[in-house]
This record gives C-alpha cells, structure tokens and sequence, in this order.
C-alpha cells in the first residue's frame, strides 16, 4: 500500500526538500488489463529547482505531477512533502497547478477566476480581488482582469491560468504541457512571464513539455520512458 507522509525538518545542501518520491508505482485498469503509468519512479524537487521533464505521450509525465501535487496517490511506493506538510494541507497554499487543457471556468471572469485559490484559502474578498490582480498584471493581463474565458485567445486563457497558479505564492509549481497548444512564439512568452514572475523566490517550477525549446531553459531535465524515469540530466 502506498505511503503518504510528512516530515517537516528534512533539508539537504540543495536546499528544503519540497517533494521526495521513494518507488512510486501507477496502475490503471483498463478492462481486463492493467496499465502501468509509473513503474518504480525515485526522484526529489528542491526549494528553487527548474525543471523539464520530457518524453514520449503516454511515458508518464502527466501522472507523476499529479502524484507530486497530491492530486492522486500512487498505487505503491512512499511520497513526502518534508517542507510543505501533509497532503491535503498542499493545495492551493503550498502547490500551484496549470493544466494543459484549458481549465478556466466558463461563467467566471479572469479575475474571479484567478481569486479562487485565495478565496479556499478564506482569504477576505477586497485582499483576493487586490491579489488577483496583482497576479494578473505580472503576466501582462490587467487589460483582460473583466473579460470572461470565451473572450480570449488560447494563449491568453493560459496565461489567466498561469496566473491562478502563482496568485497564493506557492512553494511550487506545476505545469503540465502549459504551452502544448499554443505557436512557438506564444509558448516562449508565456514561459518567460512565468520565469519572471517566480524570479527570486525559492519557488520550485517543474514543466511536464514535449518542446526541447522549453525543457533548455530549464536547469535540469527528466527524461521518462514507459512510466520509469530514465535520466536526470542538468543543463
């Protein structure tokens, strides 16, 4: 059975350890059959790491920033948050998620949309509006805060999301495929908005991509190949 505990005083010369995954396994059942998403995967994120992790469609990518998020637990194996807490306190204080497709909510403006996180966090209305568009504005948005999602581009809507993710400050993000679905050029100012946004912060960003322009700007890759990760490489 998998394992789901927290250890708060954990460090390395890294810096805090925000994640520590020991063997985590996924299975699936797909009819009859089982389908490995993870296989044995081992790996740290640490207090201001930059990383891609890269592979085919299917290779696990996806499953492992869910696992890493808490989202889902794994089938076997032990995942910890050392410097974070236990898993349901992570979110949406500790851990900011951007999905790759769009996850705006339709009868929501851009600022209501972005104030969500803070609003689960009881945060009062005035200080979420004030927040919210503050995280908007670092990501060039303020223009769009009254527009409501079926207004905007799919780059725009992104970086709406962008936005929800980084408004509560956490200690890590995770953005899975976030440019997959825009051109090359919108991709790269998005990434840049959100490399800016998180300068100087021991925030930890990690990039689920399929564009090596993006996992180069990263400082360390993960490679994943059939549910196992296979190499760790710094740039």
């Amino acid at each position: 059975m998998a394992q789901v505990s927290s250890n708060l005083e954990v460090t390395s010369i890294q810096g805090e350890i925000f994640i520590s995954a020991k063997d985590i396994s996924c299975l699936y059942k797909k009819g009859n059959n089982s389908v490995v998403a993870l296989n044995a995967v081992s790996c740290q994120l640490h207090s201001g790491d930059r990383i891609a992790v890269v592979g085919p469609s299917g290779s696990g990518k996806s499953t492992l920033l869910q696992v890493m998020g808490g989202i889902e637990p794994p089938t076997s194996g032990t995942i910890t948050w050392p410097a974070l807490g236990p898993r349901h306190a992570l979110r949406p204080e500790k851990i900011g998620f951007i999905f790759q497709t769009e996850s705006l909510l339709e009868p929501l403006n851009c600022i209501e949309n972005v104030k969500i996180p803070l609003l689960l966090s009881h945060v009062g209305e005035e200080e979420a509006d004030e927040a919210a568009f503050n995280a908007l504005k670092k990501l060039s948005l303020e223009n769009l805060a009254n527009k409501l999602p079926e207004e905007l581009s799919g780059g725009q809507a992104q970086r709406v999301a962008a936005a929800r993710a980084i408004v509560r400050q956490p200690k890590v993000i995770l953005a899975d495929e976030p440019t997959g679905q825009l051109d090359q050029t919108t991709g790269q100012h998005l990434l840049d908005l959100l490399l800016a946004s998180i300068e100087g912060t021991d925030t930890a960003l990690v990039i689920a991509t399929h564009d090596m322009t993006v996992a180069r700007r990263m400082k360390t890759v993960w490679y994943m190949e059939h549910g196992r990760l296979e190499v760790r490489q710094h740039c």
